[in-house]
């Protein structure tokens, strides 16, 4: 047979020749080996009955997979090569998914216990009736407010959206998600540079980047798939890669520049980059007259805009306000002036007026030059000015592909975990929107998030009401909280309600099964925020003063809470916070202090073991893998792809979606549920049962699987195109079609597109501020943003715990957590930080119970210089206490030369935190030792405090 010719196919042409990549090549978590790796066995060598595509349910890149059944049980998972994301190839969690799936240490029925005693299994009709007769009781007796629940990513989009549905309809305010101890702060530091907190350009068009700026995040490990697109643009593009991260990583070892900064100081180290792009004239001077707020004229002393103004002819009136007439008995005119709103006051040049926001910024950053940033952040100043002339050059010209060369930025926890994560974000969208390089091929700012995105974004937190719009103040009005809601409405010319109670009141009315008959329908902007909440009243049946306000407790205060019994139940939705929230100890006595503790998880975690009370209720709810479920899954290119069902709920586990259905039921039962009462089939009727699903069946002997799981699903899926005013346009009523299961593989433009793969919010749109069509309300990328929390411009703030106390000039005044544990440099004086690491996930209940994973990476270690071992007398491998003042741990050294960059007194360490005290791998959690301060948007400071290091 004659061989085929090869020497001009494609990488994708290569995969889908040979098959997904699978563990053999990735599992050793290379991410370039698995472009290049020997095909693994496919299904031509697998004895099966179906295959079915799913999504990798690990971390956000969205890595496609196809899934092998026999007799209904799955036989193999590998890379789905079709998939564009990941062209077959996965890391070594998503090789492992089959042990995910098959795992005797799965839980395999609901169970309870009364304080630290035995489980008791207990069947799914008294789990059901007992969560939500306690949930009940607590409301009853203590009132909405003394009840929490935290959400998670680690759930398919529909099933969050209808969690977070229960809490709203029970009237709670403490509504958490573990988004705000991962990326929230990076969010809002992006919505207030571009307009959302959104990634803008997906994975894929990374391969047209010039050059890859990495902040704060180890892609290699944490991303893996991910960092092949980068990869290619390496090979194909000439691109550069830097990296700005306090340890030598397997990302930062790929670098052409490693820029190993102390921790918390990242706005510091970009500030003087954008000092000397300033000074240098390396920024895009038609981009930012053009697209950006650089000529804006700005109010100093109001710190806003300055707006135009017209002349107008208007009634004079007298200190009483009343018209002034004249000898004739008519009303005396003068001419006024009268700001134009949207209309703001421009300099014809960047630097045409002392006051725009473009002289502005150059002031702020004036004293950030290299020598001084290399003071505060450790970092040679030669070093910085090296990454700086790379950034600038590979920010202009012309690259192969006939498209300007640009910059694309990937940032994770290590920018956003601080007090000042939403600056630090900021100081980032302002380089970027500097050089021009948002909007553009191969630019952009793509955050990693380490989860679904998509089901935060179905989701609460206290300062949402639901699926991302924001939370309505107490005793504000409807005028004054639409007045702060963005997305306008259809026509820029629609007149507003003269009555806005009436108008709320009967636009919400409920329409019956046919989304599209609500009156708010005719308010159809894509994305309007107002169009979204009047859906999401009338959808979950509320009458407008039934509506939650006011914000709940962040999540560190959540568990504060708990510790004081102010909080007295708490839902944990496959979340485990004993092992994820800082300053771990306090959140465990948080938790033991419970009168009713709900856990849903598929494993023991940490949170469900917790010591509890003596009279303390836990209920443990086993939940489901991605296998034993269908929905949608959102990665953190914004695209959503389709999971399907490839076998039933093996044991006795549920899917989360109709565990969350039947508790829903049976509060509506109890009379928990706000409902509109004077409506109609309100309640269960006119909210729920649209879905199609009878939570009156038995539930030991029914379960939600198959097409009827199918057909609910979609239903809830077709009514989050309604309410949630980002996912607009993910299915087509008129071709009843699910856009999120679309495999159409044409690549578009520049081959890396995929327009018609899936379907990606907003609007299908798979690249953000095109021709600089930016979001925020001036429609102009934001170098000056005049409400942005800690101020329109960045500056650098030192960590709450600092190695530096003499940069007096720096003081930390971000934090909002007060009577926080604190210690100080005489004590601790070496800066700790923390780590994840490829072969483990996140809290680590999933990958600490998978034998291949635990295998790979078994223990939790203290990374560390070899400067300061031999201070200390440490081998590698040697057990060390890391304390702080908030505890201590004894875990392994590892020296391995990736530390060596740390010398004399400037110690820095980092500790992996993934660990706890069950599955099969056990261990001491990092987060015993970080510090609970958080920023404004309740972003605890995971990545800097300080600590001591001893020999154990």
């Amino acid at each position: 047979m004659k061989k085929p010719d090869t020497s001009k196919i494609t990488r994708r042409e290569f995969l889908k020749a040979g098959g997904a990549v699978a563990a053999g090549a990735a599992i050793v978590g290379s991410a370039e080996a698995s472009s290049h790796a020997k095909p693994t066995p496919t299904s031509k060598g697998i004895d099966y009955d179906k295959m079915v595509h799913s999504v990798c349910n690990y971390c956000g890149v969205g890595c496609g997979l196809e899934i092998y059944v026999k007799d209904g049980k799955v036989v193999h998972v590998q890379g789905d090569p079709e998939n564009p994301i990941n062209n077959g190839s996965l890391c070594s969690k998503g090789s492992s998914h089959i042990q995910l799936i098959n795992n005797d240490f799965r839980v395999k029925e609901p169970m309870k216990r009364t304080g630290n005693g035995d489980w008791q299994k207990i069947s799914w009709k008294e789990a059901i009736n007992l969560v939500a007769d306690k949930i009940t009781e607590t409301k009853s007796n203590h009132g909405a407010d003394a009840i929490a629940f935290m959400g998670s990513a680690a759930v398919l989009n529909e099933e969050a959206y209808l969690f977070h549905k229960i809490t709203r309809t029970l009237g709670l305010k403490n509504v958490e998600l573990q988004c705000t101890e991962c990326h929230i702060t990076a969010k809002k530091g992006m919505k207030n540079s571009y307009g959302t907190g959104a990634t803008s350009n997906n994975w894929i068009d990374m391969q047209n980047t010039k050059c890859a700026l990495i902040v704060g995040t180890n892609l290699v490990e944490t991303h893996p798939i991910a960092f092949q697109h980068i990869t290619i643009a390496r090979e194909e593009n000439g691109a550069k890669i830097i990296v700005i991260d306090p340890r030598c990583t397997k990302t930062a070892v790929k670098a052409d520049i490693h820029l190993q900064v102390r921790p918390g100081t990242d706005i510091a180290l970009i500030n003087s980059i954008i000092r000397y792009v300033i000074n240098t004239e390396g920024y895009d001077e038609r981009y930012l007259m053009e697209n950006t707020v650089a000529p804006f004229i700005v109010d100093r002393d109001k710190k806003a805009f300055v707006l135009e103004t017209e002349t107008k002819l208007v009634e004079k009136k007298d200190e009483n306000g009343n018209p002034i007439l004249d000898g004739e008995g008519n009303p005396v005119m003068e001419e006024v002036e009268v700001e134009i709103k949207g209309g703001y006051k421009k300099a014809d040049s960047l630097e045409g007026h002392p006051d725009t926001a473009f002289n502005i910024l150059k002031e702020i950053v004036a004293p950030y030059t290299f020598q001084e940033a290399g003071k505060i952040t450790w970092v040679p100043a030669d070093d910085i000015k090296k990454a700086a002339d790379t950034i600038i050059e590979c920010s202009q010209g012309m690259g192969k592909k006939g498209v300007k060369n640009c910059v694309a930025v990937s940032s994770s926890t290590g920018l956003s975990q601080h007090t000042t994560g939403l600056q630090n974000a900021r100081s980032i969208g302002i380089l970027q929107l500097l050089l021009g390089n948002m909007g553009r091929p191969g630019g952009g700012h793509a955050v990693a998030n380490g989860h679904n995105p998509g089901a935060v974004r179905m989701s609460a937190t206290p300062h949402d009401f639901a699926v991302k719009l924001p939370i309505r103040e107490d005793g504000e009005s409807w005028k004054k909280y639409f007045g702060r809601l963005t997305g306008g409405w259809t026509a820029k010319d629609e007149e507003e309600p003269t009555d806005y109670d009436e108008f709320v009141k009967d636009i919400t009315k409920p329409v019956g099964k046919d989304l599209r008959k609500g009156k708010w329908m005719k308010y159809n902007s894509c994305c309007s925020q107002r169009r979204g909440i009047l859906a999401v009243l009338n959808r979950w049946c509320i009458r407008p003063d039934q509506m939650v306000t006011g914000h709940g407790h962040d999540v560190v205060e959540m568990f504060r809470a708990m510790k004081t019994r102010e909080i007295k139940t708490l839902w944990a939705f496959a979340e485990n916070p004993a092992v994820a929230n800082p300053n771990a100890k306090d959140t465990r006595e948080g938790l033991k202090n419970l009168d009713v503790l709900i856990v849903s998880d598929i494993f023991e975690s940490e949170t469900a073991s917790v010591e509890r009370k003596p009279d303390g209720i836990t209920i443990l709810l086993p939940g489901c893998p991605f296998a034993e479920k269908t929905g949608s899954h959102d990665n953190t290119s914004r695209i959503i792809q389709w999971c399907e069902q490839a076998i039933d709920p093996q044991y006795k586990s549920k899917s989360d979606l109709e565990v969350v259905l039947r508790v829903a039921k049976r509060l509506s039962d109890n009379g928990a549920l706000l409902y509109d009462e004077n409506v109609a089939n309100s309640a269960w009727e006119g909210a729920w049962t649209q879905y199609g699903f009878d939570p009156d069946s038995d539930p030991d002997r029914d379960a939600l699987t198959g097409e009827e799981l199918d057909k609910v699903v979609t239903e809830v899926y077709k009514e989050t195109d309604m309410c949630n005013r980002m996912y607009r346009g993910q299915y087509d009523w008129d071709t009843i079609k699910v856009l999120a299961k679309r495999r159409d593989t044409t690549p578009g433009a520049l081959e890396t597109e995929f327009s018609e793969w899936a379907w990606c919010w907003p609007m299908n749109e798979r690249m953000l501020y095109p021709d600089g069509a930016f979001m925020t309300p001036e429609k102009k990328g934001l170098i000056y943003a005049p409400k942005a929390s800690g101020g329109p411009l960045p500056v650098h703030e030192e960590p709450v715990e600092t190695p530096m106390p003499e940069l007096t000039e720096y003081e930390n005044k971000t934090n909002v957590i007060h009577d926080l544990i604190t210690g100080t440099k005489d004590e601790y004086p070496v800066v700790l930080t923390t780590h994840r690491v490829l072969e483990q996930y996140q809290a680590g209940q999933k990958s600490r119970n998978n034998p291949w994973l635990c295998e790979l990476e078994p223990e939790p270690h203290c990374m560390m210089g070899s400067t300061l071992a031999d201070k200390l007398g440490v081998n590698d491998g040697d057990d060390v206490r890391v304390s702080t003042a908030r505890g201590s741990i004894v875990v392994k050294a590892k020296i391995d030369g990736r530390m060596d960059h740390w010398k004399d007194d400037k110690q820095v360490v980092s500790i992996s935190w993934q660990w706890g005290g069950k599955g099969l791998s056990k261990g001491a959690s990092g987060n015993l030792l970080t510090i609970d301060a958080t920023a404004p948007a309740g972003m605890p400071e995971y990545k800097a405090c300080l600590c001591k290091v001893e020999k154990a």
